[in-house]
């Protein structure tokens, strides 16, 4: 379930027309993942806003990963993709936050070799790696 507050509700607008309907990396999968994270932050002292952000953004870059002109990691694609669209769109968060907005989105991938740093960071990384073992897995 999302709460929504005008910040919250600008990016979900912008992520959910960023994603197609796709099961695995496609707007469905965002909210399945923001879903679990907000479970799983209950337990822990965490800025929301930081967490909801990044989560609806994380794979945002997934689209244009290694069509011939980006081949980087889709978690440093949708990183600076998430980075432009809160500077341009007026997204009510700066400084150490969105920094941390964007370690979150590059850290989430396994196989970008960053290590997730905060709170924020390590339940999406565990919620993003949970949702894909179970696709994997169901794939003969």
């Amino acid at each position: 379930m999302i709460e929504f507050d005008e910040t919250i509700e600008k990016v979900y607008n912008y992520a959910q027309n960023q994603y197609d309907d796709d099961d695995i990396h496609g707007f469905p999968h965002i909210l399945r993942v923001y879903n679990l994270c907000m479970k799983m932050a209950r337990d822990f002292d965490i800025d929301y806003t930081i967490l909801k952000i990044a989560t609806l953004l994380h794979d945002i870059g997934r689209k244009d990963e290694g069509n011939g002109i980006n081949l980087r990691n889709h978690a440093n694609l949708s990183a600076e993709l998430a980075k432009d669209y809160i500077i341009k769109n007026n997204i009510d968060i700066k400084g150490k936050e969105l920094e941390q907005v964007l370690h979150c989105i590059k850290a989430h991938s396994f196989s970008n070799g960053i290590e997730p740093l905060t709170i924020e960071a390590k339940i999406l990384s565990a919620s993003d790696k949970i949702f894909a073992s179970i696709v994997k897995g169901s794939i003969p």
